[in-house]
């Protein structure tokens, strides 16, 4: 039976006003994963404006609050409502990383950006809004046999030497994969969230075959489960 894709949208915790206090964690029970059904979670999404003007960053890092100038960058970090990490620029250009799966939340947050600019004194144009990365996780719900994967798909990235997981793109979609053998997979995407959706159910398909004890094994050998890793 093929999966059903359902995209998780669910909010990320809000941080605690106080940073030197952080409330209990809630006992939630867990629940185990239904096998037909993949989960989609937006970690963040990442945006870039310019201000149609140049910036002095000195001034600004000594002026706005929470700012940290090294190596021509000055850069901004809000914790509340939502945790924001702002890159400013001195050409005028502004990139912002968002904690939300919202893209209207992180419009709003980069006109607050601008906002902050423009009460510094710079002639603030916003122009250029474009979201340019997308962050998301995944777990397919199996392992996966790695080395087997490589060796049958040329677009599989795998050198077990240098890093433990697999890297996999699709440039239809403009999405990069992660994928772990543990079966969870770390999602960048250039585009929007229905590129995603789409990469996962081609991923899905293509690497199901591959998944980790799939071939029947008798009741006389023992199985186990990291052998194949190494073939």
């Amino acid at each position: 039976m093929a999966p059903i894709l359902r995209v998780n949208l669910r909010k990320l915790a809000k941080p605690c006003p106080d940073w030197r206090y952080s409330p209990p964690k809630k006992r939630t029970r867990k629940t185990r994963n239904k096998k037909n059904v993949i989960d989609i979670t937006i970690k963040s999404i990442v945006a870039r404006f310019e201000v149609g003007c140049k910036l002095n960053l000195l001034h600004i890092a000594q002026k706005a609050w929470n700012t940290d100038l090294k190596e021509g960058v000055v850069t901004i970090k809000i914790r509340l409502p939502e945790y924001c990490l702002a890159k400013i620029f001195p050409s005028g250009k502004v990139t912002v990383d968002v904690r939300t799966h919202d893209p209207e939340v992180v419009n709003k947050r980069c006109r607050n950006f601008a906002r902050l600019l423009q009460t510094l004194n710079y002639p603030v144009r916003c122009q250029g809004f474009r979201i340019f990365n997308i962050k998301a996780t995944t777990s397919l719900n199996y392992r996966i046999n790695l080395a087997k994967l490589a060796s049958s798909d040329r677009n599989v990235d795998f050198h077990p030497e240098i890093f433990p997981a697999a890297f996999y793109k699709l440039e239809d979609y403009s999405t990069s994969l992660t994928v772990f053998h543990t079966g969870s997979v770390n999602i960048k995407c250039k585009s929007n969230i229905e590129d995603i959706e789409k990469a996962i159910k081609i991923v899905e398909e293509k690497f199901y075959p591959f998944r980790i004890g799939s071939e029947k094994t008798t009741a006389s050998t023992t199985f186990n489960p990291l052998e194949d890793l190494y073939v």
